[in-house]
C-alpha cells in the first residue's frame, strides 16, 4: 500500500464525516476463501455507518482496472464477507468515476465521493466556489430520515435552530446542517437565517408533506432477530405486524415484534431465527434492529406511524396493505 492503514481509515472518516455522517472504520481480516488475485496487495476496512454495515477494499495504489473486472469482484466480495462491499480508491479520474456509477459499482473516493446503491446513497462536492457545493441523493440517510421525523412529529409549523434540532435528535450540529439542506433541496422544509441562526420549519403540513417525501423515505429495518424474551434488558416499543395489530383489526402474530436501534441491543444477545419453530411462540420476540432510534417518537409503547408504514409497505400480504392504509387514513399528522 502506498498510505498507511492509518490513513485509509481517516480517509474513509474523513469522507463520512464531510457530508455529516458518522462512522466506525476498523481493519477487517482477509477472507480465506477467496483467490490469491483478489486479497493479494489488497487491504480490507470493516465500516459501520449509521447502524449499517459494509466492508471496503482498498486496492494497491499504484493497480490498473476495469469496471467489468471490478463489477465481478464486487460479487465474490460480497459473498465472501456476507454482506454489501464497496471499493475505496485514493485517486480516481471522472471517466473512472462514470464507469463505475454506470456499472452500479459501490465506491468511496477522495477527496468527497460516496457511490453506495445498496444503502440509496449518491454524493458528490462539485465545486462553485469555496464556500458553496451541492449534494445528490436517490435517497435519505438514516440521519436525514431521523430529522424530517422530528420535524413532522415534534415542529411541525413551528420554528427550531439546527442546535436546538441537534440536541433533541442527538445528532451534532454539522449533521443537522447537511440534513436539512437536503429536505430544503426537496422542499420538505424552509430554512431562515435570523442572525447567527438557521431556523428550519415544515414546509408543508401533515398529510401533504408526506406525500412529497414518500419517494425519498427509507425502511427503517436493517436486521431482523428472533431472541428470548428473557434476554431482553429493557422494554422496546412494538413494531410490525404487532404495532399494526394494535391499531387496526388486524389479528395479532404468535411472536411478537419490537424494535430498537443497534446500540441498544447487547451485542452477545443469541439469535435464534434458525431454531424458532422448535420454541414456543410466546417464549420469543422478533427484534427489528433499526437504522435509526425509534424510542424518540414512539406513541403508546408502539413505534411512530410512518416508520412502522415505511418498514411494512412492500409486504405482500392484502390484509396488511389493507390495515396500513386504515392507519395512515386514521392518523392525525
Amino acid at each position: 500500500m502506498s498510505f498507511s492503514i492509518q490513513k485509509v481509515i481517516d480517509s474513509i472518516k474523513g469522507i463520512f464525516e464531510y457530508f455529516g455522517f458518522d462512522s466506525e472504520v476498523k481493519q477487517a481480516q482477509k477472507p480465506k476463501e477467496l483467490p490469491m488475485y483478489l486479497t493479494s496487495n489488497r487491504d480490507f476496512f470493516d465500516v459501520n455507518i449509521c447502524g449499517m454495515n459494509f466492508t471496503a477494499i482498498v486496492p494497491n495504489n499504484g493497480e490498473t482496472f476495469s469496471a467489468e473486472a471490478l463489477s465481478k469482484q464486487i460479487e465474490k466480495y460480497k459473498q465472501a464477507f456476507s454482506q454489501p462491499t464497496a471499493f475505496f480508491f485514493e485517486n480516481t479520474t471522472a471517466i473512472q468515476q462514470k464507469a463505475l456509477i454506470e456499472n452500479r459499482i459501490p465506491f468511496l473516493a477522495n477527496p468527497t465521493i460516496v457511490f453506495l446503491p445498496f444503502l440509496g446513497i449518491a454524493m458528490q462536492q462539485r465545486r462553485k466556489s469555496s464556500s458553496e457545493y451541492s449534494i445528490q441523493k436517490e435517497k435519505m440517510s438514516p440521519q436525514t430520515q431521523l430529522l424530517f421525523l422530528y420535524m413532522l412529529y415534534k415542529v411541525k409549523d413551528a420554528y427550531v435552530s439546527r442546535t436546538q434540532a441537534a440536541q433533541d435528535c442527538g445528532l451534532n450540529v454539522m449533521a443537522v446542517s447537511r440534513s436539512g439542506k437536503e429536505l430544503a433541496s426537496y422542499g420538505l422544509i424552509k430554512q431562515e437565517e435570523h442572525g447567527r441562526s438557521v431556523l428550519m420549519t415544515c414546509a408543508l403540513n401533515g398529510k401533504d408533506l408526506i406525500q412529497k417525501a414518500m419517494s425519498y423515505l427509507i425502511s427503517p429495518v436493517q436486521k431482523n432477530i428472533i431472541v428470548k424474551k428473557t434476554d431482553l434488558k429493557a422494554n422496546f416499543p412494538i413494531a410490525g405486524e404487532t404495532a399494526l395489530s394494535s391499531m387496526t383489526m388486524l389479528g395479532s402474530p404468535k411472536i411478537e415484534t419490537c424494535a430498537n436501534a443497534k446500540k441498544e441491543i447487547s451485542p452477545n444477545i443469541v439469535d435464534y431465527t434458525k431454531d424458532a419453530r422448535w420454541l414456543a411462540p410466546e417464549t420469543l420476540t422478533n427484534v427489528q434492529i433499526w437504522k435509526y432510534n425509534p424510542t424518540q417518537f414512539t406513541k403508546n409503547g408502539c413505534v411512530d406511524p410512518l416508520s412502522l408504514y415505511l418498514s411494512m409497505k412492500d409486504s405482500k400480504d392484502e390484509r396488511i396493505q389493507a390495515c396500513l392504509d386504515e392507519m395512515m387514513e386514521k392518523t392525525k399528522w
